[in-house]
C-alpha cells in the first residue's frame, strides 16, 4: 500500500511572523510594530531577511511558524520514527479502539520472489489471527499485539518549522534516509574497519561515488550552537577534532566552523570517481593521538559520542559524552553525559 504525507495548513502571515522574529531583537518598536512592518514589507524582503538570519546559526525565529501534517497509510515504523520528535503533537488512529483487520500493511523491498512470499503469508496469518481474536470476543487493545508491525498507520502531525526541517534532515541523511544501512555508524558498530567495509560495499551496491556524496556534504550545516561552542572554547584553550572522517569529507564542513584543527583520515579513489578505499592514519588514532599529547606534557580533556570515543575519554583527565546514545550511556554511567553544547561547555570550564 501506497503511503502519502499532506500539509494541510501552514501559520497565517508566516513569512511575516519570522521575519519579525528576526528583527525584533535589533529594531526598535514594540512587537506589535515590528508585525505591521514585516507584513509591509512583502514577501521577498522577508525572505531575504530569514535567509540571512538563519545562515547565521539563528534558526530558533523558525519556531514562530507552525505547520500541520495528515500522514496516511504509512508504515507503523514511520510513525513510530515520527514521534520520536518530542516537540512535536501527534494524534494516532488508536489501536485500542479502531478495528485494524482491513488497515492494509507496508511492504519492504525484497531480493527475490520467495522472500516476498514468505512476508506477505507471515503478515496475511498475522492479520488472520487478529480476526480471530476479535470473532473470540477479545477487546481490540489486546487483540492488537499480534498485529504485524509493517500495518499502515494514519496519524495527525503538527510542529513548529524548526523542528520540520529537523526532521527532513533526519529524513534526508540521518536515520530515516532512503538507504537504511547507511544510518550504521561507530555508535552502532565499534569495529570501525568492519563498518568502513561494509559502508563500501553499500555504496557500490547504490553506485554512488565521492561526487555524488560531496553535493549531500555540501548541503549540509554544522549543528546550531556547534561553531559558536567551538570559538568559545578555543577563546580559553587548544582544541583538536579527531575524527575517523575523511579528509575528502570533511572540508566543506571544517569551513563552516571556522576551520578548527582535525586529524582524520583519506579516501582512495578511482579517476572515475568510484571510492575503492581508506587509508587510516595509525590504529586507534584517538587513544593513540591523546596518547602522544600526553607524552608531551599536555593535559587532556575529551568527548565524544561513539564506542571509538571511549578509550580516548577514559584515557583522559576529564571525559565527557555528548549526545551519545542510551546503549553508550547506559554501559558508561560514570561518564557525565550532555545534551546541549551549554552544558558541555561549562563542564570542559570546570575541568580546565
Amino acid at each position: 500500500m501506497q503511503g502519502s504525507v499532506s500539509i494541510l495548513n501552514v501559520s497565517p502571515e508566516a513569512a511575516a511572523m519570522i521575519a519579525s522574529g528576526g528583527r525584533i531583537s535589533t529594531m526598535d518598536g514594540t512587537a506589535g510594530e515590528i508585525y505591521v512592518k514585516s507584513l509591509a514589507a512583502g514577501q521577498e524582503k522577508n525572505e531575504k531577511l530569514i535567509g540571512k538570519v538563519l545562515s547565521s546559526g539563528h534558526t530558533s525565529v523558525l519556531e514562530h511558524c507552525y505547520v500541520n501534517l495528515s500522514f496516511e497509510n504509512v508504515s507503523v515504523l514511520a510513525e513510530q520514527f515520527l514521534i520520536e520528535f518530542r516537540l512535536a503533537s501527534f494524534t494516532v488512529k488508536s489501536r485500542r479502539y479502531v478495528d485494524f483487520s482491513k488497515a492494509g500493511y507496508v511492504s519492504p523491498a525484497f531480493a527475490d520472489d520467495a522472500q516476498r512470499v514468505v512476508f506477505e503469508n507471515t503478515a496475511a496469518s498475522l492479520f488472520r489471527t487478529y480476526d480471530a481474536l476479535e470473532a473470540a470476543g477479545i477487546p481490540k487493545e489486546d487483540a492488537r499485539f499480534v498485529l504485524p508491525y509493517c500495518f499502515c498507520s494514519n496519524f495527525f502531525c503538527s510542529m513548529n518549522a524548526r523542528e520540520l526541517v529537523h526532521v527532513m534532515n533526519e529524513l534526508t541523511y540521518g536515520r530515516g534516509s532512503g538507504i537504511p544501512e547507511l544510518r550504521r555508524t561507530t555508535r552502532d558498530e565499534p569495529d570501525y574497519d568492519k563498518l568502513m567495509h561494509w559502508r563500501l560495499g553499500v555504496l557500490r551496491e547504490h553506485g554512488l561515488g565521492l561526487a555524488e556524496i560531496q553535493r549531500v556534504i555540501a548541503t549540509i550545516d554544522p549543528l546550531p550552537g556547534a561553531k559558536d561552542f567551538l570559538d568559545a572554547l578555543r577563546r580559553e584553550t587548544q582544541v583538536i577534532i579527531l575524527s575517523d572522517t575523511f579528509e575528502q569529507f570533511a572540508m566543506p564542513l571544517m569551513e563552516k566552523l571556522g576551520m578548527p584543527t582535525l586529524f582524520c583520515n583519506t579516501l582512495q579513489v578511482a579517476p572515475s570517481g568510484e571510492i575503492t578505499g581508506f587509508s587510516m592514519r595509525i590504529a586507534q588514532s584517538k587513544l593513540t593521538t591523546v596518547r602522544a599529547l600526553q607524552s608531551m606534557g599536555f593535559e587532556t580533556i575529551a568527548s565524544g559520542d561513539s564506542y571509538n570515543d571511549l578509550e580516548m575519554i577514559l584515557a583522559s583527565k576529564a571525559g565527557f559524552l555528548f549526545r551519545s546514545t542510551d546503549r553508550i550511556k547506559a554501559d558508561n554511567p560514570d561518564l557525565p553525559a550532555f545534551e546541549e553544547f551549554g552544558d558541555l561547555l561549562a563542564a570542559i570550564r570546570r575541568a580546565l
